[in-house]
């Protein structure tokens, strides 16, 4: 493939980057020659663009190294490609958090993808649909639990650090902390979201009673006037009657 060295990883690989020490060890293996049975899988998307969805560190590597990898293409649908990339990567050392991590970026960078499309779409730019790609506004988690392969209680953990403290979910990511500690040290802040989150609820309800009921008001007031209106035409009506009957008689 031409211009290999300007290969960028794809957004739906959202596996953590090797550590340093094992990608010294990574460049020391491929500078001795490279092997055959571990290509750089470059991902062909619809509209043309390439990115690698397996072997990115690889990639790297040989760029340090200038070496020339083996470059195989991918062609598929976004889920196909979020399944290869799980395929590829989970034979690698990651504990139960980072795995319900790396899926639950996955989902949110094809929701991403998906919206762009939309936007491609609406703007006149000819695409091919992708029936493979999920239109959701989130996986359950039941399913993400599924194809992570770890428990749903893990999942439901590492999805609340992520949404309360994106600084510590890095630190899941990266396998520094599990997600069950992580979930026990932010006990606060999440009775603390919860808490705004149930006013922020309960503000939203009270405002749409209140619009709900100055709508009736209106109408209310809009029938009276209505009303008075009709009444005052039809009034003035029968005087003009009346006057006009009048001036027959005289």
């Amino acid at each position: 493939m031409k211009n290999w060295k300007e290969l960028k990883p794809h957004k739906l690989n959202q596996f953590p980057a090797m550590q340093d020490w094992e990608f010294e060890e990574l460049k020391k293996s491929i500078n001795k020659g490279y092997d055959e049975d571990s290509p750089i899988v470059v991902y062909i998307e619809d509209n043309g663009n390439k990115a690698i969805i397996d072997g990115a560190n690889r990639h790297r590597a040989c760029l340090e190294t200038n070496m020339i990898p083996i470059i195989r293409e991918f062609y598929g649908t976004y889920k196909e490609a979020m399944k290869f990339i799980l395929r590829s990567n989970i034979r690698r050392n990651l504990n139960a958090g980072q795995k319900a991590a790396v899926v639950l970026d996955m989902d949110e960078v094809i929701n991403e993808l998906v919206e762009a499309a939309k936007v491609r779409e609406c703007s006149g730019v000819k695409i091919e649909s992708d029936p493979g790609t999920p239109v959701y506004q989130g996986r359950t988690r039941e399913a993400v639990a599924e194809i992570a392969g770890v428990g749903q209680q893990t999942v439901a953990q590492t999805k609340k650090v992520k949404e309360v403290d994106p600084e510590l979910y890095e630190y899941v990511k990266e396998g520094r902390i599990s997600a069950k500690s992580a979930y026990n040290q932010i006990q606060d802040k999440i009775i603390s979201a919860d808490r705004n989150l149930d006013i922020q609820r309960t503000a939203k309800l009270i405002l749409k009673q209140a619009v709900s009921q100055a709508l009736e008001n209106q109408k209310d007031e809009l029938y009276e006037l209505a009303l008075e209106t009709v009444t005052e035409a039809y009034d003035e009506g029968v005087r003009e009657f009346e006057f006009e009957l009048k001036l027959t008689k005289i």
